[in-house]
């Protein structure tokens, strides 16, 4: 049986919904998965959409945390539960995080089968040029997305790594990031680098088909695959949306944002359609008054 948890809070239910929606469908009969939902600020409403989305998952309300922490991008301060993971699940020797901002295109229960001795996180390295300043940056000569780990929670217990990760965030002097640059700052030396496949991001669909070849370790038919965003292959088991989000595509121009669409209902559609088409037109009057200086 594989654990999975999520991390959510009210703005982010409705994409953690469509992620349980493809999860579900794409488990094989024979495997189990353990879903948690750790939740900060979730109403009632909240819940009962998640439930019916995932009946079986365990959905745990946590406080937000208090510290002063910004980030200058759109994750909010519930990504720091990532930390508190290891306390939150004793019962578990490992578990694996999902970001919501994504869909599940096949079974994953072969991650149970991945070794992680000697190792804290098992994750997928970032691929386009522009990322590796990240890693520059810290000293580093790989640099990981932390929207798909894999966890060795019974080497972060005996590590003390959720004490260690909370000290280094408060003492971080970077701020890009809500908690990827302090993952791979702290676990330096005890990543292991799993195949793109596991975590294929926007950021692997802008990259070359050599760096695709050189660090994410891909195969041609894999890179064919990723380029043309067929949704008849295997490839990537996950198709992870960390730059553009589907439910801000009107145009829907990034790979595999069709299938998220297909996980949706009509009315959901038309209501995601809208609350985009809205967005859009607040940010071109903004636009527009900025520009004759009202």
């Amino acid at each position: 049986m594989l654990p999975i948890v999520f991390i959510t809070d009210h703005n982010y239910v409705f994409p953690t919904c469509v992620t349980l929606r493809s999860l579900r469908r794409t488990k094989r009969p024979e495997n189990r998965y353990a879903v948690h939902v750790i939740g900060t600020g979730l109403t009632g409403t909240d819940r009962d959409l998640l439930k019916e989305n995932c009946p079986d998952a365990d959905i745990r309300e946590v406080a937000l945390c208090s510290l002063p922490l910004t980030c200058p991008t759109h994750v909010s301060l519930a990504a720091l539960q990532k930390f508190e993971l290891p306390l939150l699940f004793p019962e578990y020797d490992r578990m694996l995080y999902l970001d919501s901002d994504l869909i599940v295109r096949g079974d994953l229960s072969e991650l149970e089968t991945i070794g992680l001795s000697g190792f804290w996180i098992g994750a997928v390295s970032e691929v386009l040029e522009e990322n590796s300043r990240h890693a520059v940056k810290m000293g580093h000569t790989d640099y990981f997305n932390s929207g798909v780990m894999l966890l060795n929670l019974k080497a972060w217990r005996e590590n003390h790594l959720p004490e260690k990760l909370l000290e280094n965030k408060l003492r971080e002097p970077w701020h890009s990031f809500m908690d990827q640059d302090v993952l791979n700052w702290t676990c330096e030396n005890k990543i292991l680098y799993l195949p793109a496949t596991w975590n294929c991001t926007t950021m692997h669909y802008l990259a070359s088909e050599e760096r695709l070849a050189r660090f994410a370790h891909l195969t041609p038919e894999e890179i064919r695959a990723l380029k043309s965003s067929d949704q008849n292959s295997a490839f990537p088991h996950i198709a992870h949306f960390a730059w553009v989000k589907p439910w801000n595509c009107l145009r829907r121009p990034s790979p595999f944002v069709r299938e998220w669409w297909g996980y949706l209902t009509p009315g959901e559609k038309a209501a995601v359609k809208w609350k985009a088409l809205r967005k859009k037109i607040t940010s071109l009057l903004i636009g527009k008054k900025k520009k004759s200086g009202e």
